[in-house]
């Protein structure tokens, strides 16, 4: 496609030849819509001046497209509206402001949601934001001013952060990104998702069902405040649905409604899928990652002890260490994948072949202990106890199993006297006698 000066200053798409914009009607567009969406400072010729100059950083975007970076052939007002509104324009228009000085009141976008907010909800969010507010003027005086208050901050948030620094920079960024986008893919596109269901029905004539188990064909969401759950859920239904997915990619590269830029973005996208270490890669994460999903799930439970806490703690740490140990084939996902590759004529997996198989191996191979390692790593930095002393001795005295031995005993002698130091002053103002609770404790130890 190619645009030419046409009479009178007119852009002229000469590859339909169907529509033409003048340089006045774009004039009049920036002039008519500059008060609700700013377009004196950004558009220009059909392009957008900000996201060129920042499109390194908009690349990572979701929804990205270079329409209004390689200049629009959608000669249309609802496109420049549209563009607007998009993620990637509004992250570039952020980066402009921050640059030119303003103040982050003026671009910010949670603070120009807040303009739109109804009164109800306005009165509920600004009690909310004075509570916090409160809260972090409030703690260091708390904290000098009672220094017995044991503060402890949320292990799952805790544990989902430790994940994402152990994962960052590494070939799960690869295996996420895949995640996210075959995702979006489907996720406003009924169309697309009666399709795969299509794809899958026909495939039931031809395989067992319980090659295809759970409820539900299309792709799971991979994004969430619940991190690690959503890549373990939605791994496996990849790893589950992997041919249906290609298969469907493909059809839609031979469908004639894409586009044919979508057909050459979704051809190189095949070919990511075609890789055996894209395939074999979501299996080893799903078994590294499984654990600590369950330990993230047991931490938001409503009630749950710090006795627990810890032994689920320990427990998770304890699966990672074997699955360091093992062997990468005998990772139990990987194990199963590759148990359901077919070597003949090459090979494939549910009726989809891969490539570079060996090559595939040998990578995860050489770095799955690696991986594992920066897993352990950052569970035991970021899961830490902000005052372990106070804790370690809540925790032997309410792990009553190890008052049954008399190391226990003692040691739990010597975790009682730290707690009560520790609380002297609750404890006194609670009408405790502390000089009598040792006393008492030694007699329920007598008669237990």
């Amino acid at each position: 496609m190619s645009d030419e000066a046409g009479p009178s200053g007119c852009v002229v798409d000469t590859y339909a030849k169907k529509r033409t914009v003048s340089v006045s009607t774009v004039e009049k567009w920036i002039a008519e819509n500059d008060a609700s969406i700013n377009t004196v400072t950004w558009l220009g010729s059909l392009k957008c001046k900000i996201c060129i100059r920042y499109k390194e950083r908009l690349v990572s975007c979701r929804n990205y497209n270079t329409a209004f970076i390689e200049e629009s052939s959608n000669l249309r007002i609802s496109a420049v509206k549209d563009h607007s509104r998009s993620d990637m324009h509004a992250r570039a228009m952020a980066l402009f402001s921050k640059s030119q000085g303003k103040p982050v009141t003026e671009y910010a976008p949670i603070v120009k949601a807040l303009n739109f907010l109804d009164a109800v909800t306005e009165q509920r969010l600004k009690k909310k934001f004075d509570i916090a507010y409160f809260i972090c003027k409030q703690r260091g005086h708390i904290e000098e001013s009672v220094p017995w208050v044991v503060t402890i901050w949320c292990l799952a948030h805790r544990l989902e952060l430790a994940l994402k620094d152990a994962l960052r920079g590494t070939y799960f960024d690869t295996v996420d990104d895949m995640l996210l986008r075959v995702y979006y893919l489907y996720e406003k596109s009924p169309k697309k998702c009666r399709e795969l269901d299509e794809i899958v029905a026909s495939l039931k004539q031809c395989i067992d069902q319980s090659d295809l188990p759970g409820i539900g064909n299309c792709p799971l969401r991979a994004c969430g405040t619940r991190f690690v759950c959503h890549k373990v859920t939605a791994l496996k239904r990849i790893i589950d649905r992997y041919g249906v997915y290609r298969t469907h990619l493909v059809s839609l590269t031979e469908d004639p409604t894409t586009k044919p830029a979508d057909k050459q973005k979704l051809k190189g996208y095949i070919l990511k899928w075609r890789d055996c270490k894209l395939l074999l890669g979501c299996a080893m994460f799903h078994d590294l990652l499984n654990p600590a999903s369950i330990l993230n799930k047991v931490l938001q439970c409503d009630e749950l002890s710090i006795i627990d806490a810890i032994e689920c703690i320990l427990k998770t740490t304890w699966e990672m260490e074997q699955l360091r140990a093992a062997n990468f084939e005998n990772l139990p996902t990987v194990n199963k994948v590759l148990s359901l590759l077919c070597h003949n004529d090459g090979i494939n997996y549910r009726s989809s072949e891969l490539i570079q198989y060996e090559q595939g191996i040998a990578y995860l191979k050489s770095h799955k202990n690696g991986f594992a390692d920066s897993i352990a790593a950052c569970l035991k930095e970021r899961v830490k106890l902000n005052n372990p002393g106070v804790l370690n001795d809540a925790v032997i005295l309410l792990f009553t199993q190890g008052w049954q031995r008399s190391q226990g005993v003692d040691c739990a002698d010597t975790a009682l006297r730290s707690a009560i130091a520790h609380f002297t002053v609750p404890l006194q103002n609670a009408h405790v006698d502390v000089f009598l609770v040792e006393e008492e404790w030694k007699d329920m130890q007598n008669n237990t």
